[in-house]
């Protein structure tokens, strides 16, 4: 039996070019964003509006239009948002934990609706 070679071509989509994926990074972010009452309502369990104020949510903070980004995380050593705006770098946008709560949060300028994202 004579051996065969076996060739396999893969096509990559053009990577879209990001000049500075951390150019809105922890130094440009605004915190804290959850207020006391809401974490305190979390914390006892009698928040029942947790919709409002975990997940993303795209808001301005004063005159700064962004994405507002809360997760519970109670067990996570690190929480951090990544996406196509900071080319999937978790380095670039790590969230910031509420003591006690698990909550972890961040607000990320310049970014809106369509933003692709997820929590790493």
């Amino acid at each position: 039996m004579k051996p065969v070679t076996l060739r396999q071509q893969v096509h990559r989509p053009a990577a879209r070019a990001i000049s500075k994926p951390c150019a809105s990074g922890p130094k440009n972010s605004i915190l804290p964003i959850l207020g006391d009452l809401d974490l305190q309502r979390f914390s006892e369990g009698r928040h029942f509006r947790t919709y409002d104020q975990l997940g993303a949510h795209i808001m301005p903070i004063g005159d700064v239009p962004g994405v507002r980004f809360a997760v519970w995380a109670p067990h996570a050593r690190s929480v951090s948002v990544v996406g196509d705006f900071n080319a999937w770098d978790g380095r670039c946008h790590p969230m910031r934990v509420r003591a006690g709560s698990g909550i972890w949060e961040l607000f990320i300028p310049g970014q809106g609706q369509g933003t692709v994202y997820q929590y790493k």
